[in-house]
C-alpha cells in the first residue's frame, strides 16, 4: 500500500516537472518572438530619420507629417512594456502609409534613388515585422492553449500563469482599399 502510495506521488512529481518545463518553453518562445519583433522595430527606427530627412528634402510643405512621424520614433523608443511599443508601432504603420501617400505628390522623389532604396528597405521591413508578429502570435496561441488544458492547468495554476494577449491589427489597418484612388 506505501508502495503505491509513493508511486503515486512519484509519478506526480514528474507530471508536474514535465508541464512546469513545458510552460517555461512556451514562456521563452514568447520572449524570443518578442525579441524578433523588437529587432525590426530597430531597424525601422533606425531607417525613418534617412526616409525623413530625403522626403524632407523634396516635400517641405508636409512638415506636420513628419514632425508626427519623428515625435511617434521618439516616443516609440522610450517604451518599455510590449502592449505601449505594439501600439505606439502601430501608430506608427499609420503614419508610414501617409508618408508613403505624400510621396506621390512629389512625382521627383520618386526618381531619387536614395529614396528608393529606403523605401525598399522599409517595405522590407514592414514584411519581416508583419512575419515576427505572426510567430509571436503563435507562441502566445501555443502558450495559452498548453496553460489552459489539464493538466498544464493545474500547474499553470500553482505558478500565477495567466494568459498574454494576441498582438491584434488596428481597425484602421482592416479597412478596404480602394484602388480606384490609386489609379486616378
Amino acid at each position: 500500500m506505501a508502495s503505491v502510495f509513493v508511486g503515486i506521488v512519484i509519478l506526480i512529481g514528474i507530471t508536474y516537472i514535465l508541464v512546469n518545463n513545458n510552460i517555461i518553453t512556451k514562456k521563452n518562445k514568447i520572449s524570443e518572438a518578442y525579441g524578433s519583433i523588437d529587432v525590426y522595430l530597430k531597424k525601422r527606427f533606425d531607417l525613418i530619420p534617412n526616409l525623413v530627412a530625403v522626403v524632407n528634402k523634396y516635400a517641405t510643405h508636409e512638415k506636420d507629417l513628419l514632425i508626427k512621424i519623428t515625435e511617434l520614433r521618439s516616443k516609440t523608443e522610450n517604451t518599455i512594456k510590449p502592449k505601449e511599443t505594439i501600439s505606439s508601432t502601430n501608430e506608427m504603420s499609420s503614419l508610414m502609409k501617409n508618408l508613403q501617400v505624400t510621396t506621390e505628390k512629389y512625382p521627383d522623389i520618386k526618381t531619387d534613388r536614395q529614396f528608393l532604396v529606403l523605401q525598399y528597405n522599409l517595405t522590407d521591413i514592414e514584411e519581416q515585422l508583419s512575419a515576427a508578429r505572426r510567430a509571436y502570435n503563435a507562441a502566445v496561441t501555443h502558450h495559452n492553449d498548453t496553460i489552459q488544458m489539464f493538466p498544464a492547468n493545474l500547474v499553470a495554476a500553482l505558478r500565477g500563469d495567466k494568459p498574454y494577449e494576441i498582438l491584434e491589427t488596428p481597425q484602421e489597418e482592416k479597412k478596404d482599399i480602394d484602388v480606384k484612388d490609386k489609379f486616378s
